[in-house]
């Protein structure tokens, strides 16, 4: 379906653009240049490749981060209203995903006793996801309900907020069962500097911190009261646990192997089809029974920068660095909060999982990069004008 979405929206931009009057017409600019030479830089590395089959796979995995910038450089720029119904269309339908895995993890729950469904990737498979980036679909929508909306709900009828409230609970509470990590300790934080961001603005600083830190302790202490919530979060600070290999163990043969082959590929890297077969040689032949325990199980390098940087060598990695460095700094010198915490958001998610080798991370961070860059959202388009950077 997504597929088709995109043809769609691709043809739509080639008509406008044909059709459209000669002084409208745009010309590629440096920014676009920047963000589809993240794509150009993989076709490079097939110069490098020994697995054609896996580079071309990769390639039109990735064609997104080609296509979307493209498209929506060219594309007519949005009205305020119409930039809000997207946004909230996003928010909308993890709204209904949401809603839809709680159903049917009752639903098992009542029928055969199990509970398993309710809690990580139980949750997540219920609609065919990998449990991280459910979780960071869900707080991104978390992230457009506060920006959006930030103080206009003091001004919302009982009805509108009922629903407005419900559906941050919702969201939240969809990403505490699915207890990825990185998501659980990117929400509180950002829970922190949520309440002391408002609570300054009609408070004393040390009432506005300590609202803060008070705010994180709860979310905190929610986040344990469930029982698989413990058990990961033990899972990440052990290097095994009983007859299991701990997360600590798994994350530093991971890491470790990966930053072994940059070394050894630190200019041009391994090329764009190689990376998953060079890691998993390398684990095997320093004998990771932790790694190659499961037959049919390979792990990538579980940290998009190093998964970069292997495949693509150091100048892959700069231009990723150069997309989300020149991202944030656009963010901040407009005003753009929302923009800023998607990037931040991707940027952190991306230290603990490869997330632009899944279509789920590579569609989500193509359109939105681009969505939010090319239609120059700031503070007097679908924010409150009280929510920016300079406060």
């Amino acid at each position: 379906m997504t597929s088709y979405l995109i043809i769609l929206l691709a043809v739509n931009t080639i008509i406008f653009n044909f059709y459209s009057p000669q002084d409208s017409k745009k010309t590629f600019n440096g920014i676009l240049i920047l963000f589809i030479s993240l794509y150009v830089i993989h076709l490079l590395g097939l110069f490098k490749t020994d697995n054609y089959d896996e580079a071309g796979f990769e390639l039109q995995k990735k064609v997104s981060i080609l296509l979307f910038p493209v498209l929506l450089f060219f594309s007519p720029g949005l009205a305020v209203k119409e930039v809000r119904t997207v946004m909230l269309s996003f928010v909308l339908s993890c709204l209904l995903i949401g809603s839809f895995c709680l159903l049917v993890a009752t639903y098992y729950l009542f029928s055969f006793g199990d509970s398993s469904l309710f809690f990580y990737h139980g949750l997540s498979t219920i609609v065919g996801m990998h449990a991280t980036y459910l979780s960071m679909y869900f707080c991104f929508s978390v992230s457009i309900l506060l920006c959006i909306f930030f103080k206009d709900v003091y001004t919302f009828n009982l009805k509108k907020k009922i629903i407005y409230y419900s559906s941050l609970f919702i969201l939240i509470l969809v990403i505490l069962l699915l207890g990825t990590r990185t998501q659980l300790l990117i929400l509180i934080i950002g829970a922190i500097f949520y309440f002391f961001y408002s609570f300054s603005r009609n408070s004393n600083s040390i009432k506005s911190i300590f609202a803060g830190i008070i705010a994180g302790i709860f979310i905190l202490c929610t986040v344990f009261l469930f029982p698989t919530n413990k058990e990961r979060f033990k899972e990440a600070f052990n290097y095994d646990i009983g007859n299991r290999w701990g997360e600590k163990q798994v994350r530093y043969l991971m890491w470790s192997s990966a930053l072994e082959l940059i070394k050894k590929y630190p200019v041009a890297g391994v090329g764009t089809g190689d990376v998953q077969d060079e890691l998993q040689e390398y684990y095997l032949d320093h004998e990771y029974i932790s790694l190659t325990y499961l037959e049919n199980t390979r792990y990538n390098a579980h940290n998009q920068f190093l998964e970069t940087a292997i495949g693509l060598g150091l100048p892959g990695l700069i231009i990723l660095l150069l997309c989300f460095g020149i991202s944030l700094s656009f963010a901040l010198k407009h005003n753009n909060i929302l923009y800023f915490v998607f990037i931040l958001l991707f940027m952190i998610s991306c230290m603990t999982e490869s997330l632009l080798e899944r279509q789920s991370g590579i569609v989500f961070y193509a359109f939105f990069n681009s969505f939010l860059y090319f239609n120059n959202l700031n503070k007097r388009t679908i924010f409150h004008p009280s929510l920016r950077f300079d406060g």
